[in-house]
């Protein structure tokens, strides 16, 4: 089994964007960045707070994964379905690289790296001298359902 075995949100970043901190993540901004990870990282969405490079994917075969990952791009924010907020984006794609990834996490990149989302693969996908995309759901990256 592996450690990788969840999605979620990153609590402290969602508390800061939310409370006093008003901490100003951009969600439309195309510097968000997502890092990929090995099956044996364990996120913690209740404590992690900035990126980490522990367990995150190394391209064997190049220089085409670099850390940190690659920026997410074509942001929209979106009322969709009706009653909720949709956040979505281009699908994120390295090639050619060869190496094995179970999950990733994005960060804001433009500020201090904090971490916004985590997402499980479900399982482990390899890429050998090939093409790696992450395809997101119909949904987007993440959906806040505000009418339950």
């Amino acid at each position: 089994m592996s450690s990788f075995a969840a999605s979620g949100l990153y609590v402290p970043t969602w508390i800061d964007i939310l409370d006093t901190t008003q901490m100003a993540i951009d969600l439309d901004l195309e510097t968000h960045k997502l890092a990929l990870y090995t099956d044996t990282e364990t996120p913690d969405f209740s404590t992690e707070t900035v990126y980490s490079s522990t367990n995150e994917v190394s391209d064997a075969g190049g220089a085409n994964y670099v850390a940190k990952g690659a920026a997410i791009t074509t942001t929209a924010v979106s009322e969709s379905p009706t009653g909720t907020i949709m956040w979505d984006a281009a699908d994120v794609s390295w090639t050619p690289v060869t190496f094995t990834a179970h999950g990733g996490k994005i960060h804001a990149a433009a500020l201090t790296e904090e971490l916004i989302v985590g997402i499980t693969f479900g399982a482990d996908y390899t890429a050998t001298a090939g093409t790696f995309t992450v395809t997101w759901n119909a949904l987007g990256i993440l959906t806040i359902d505000c009418v339950p």
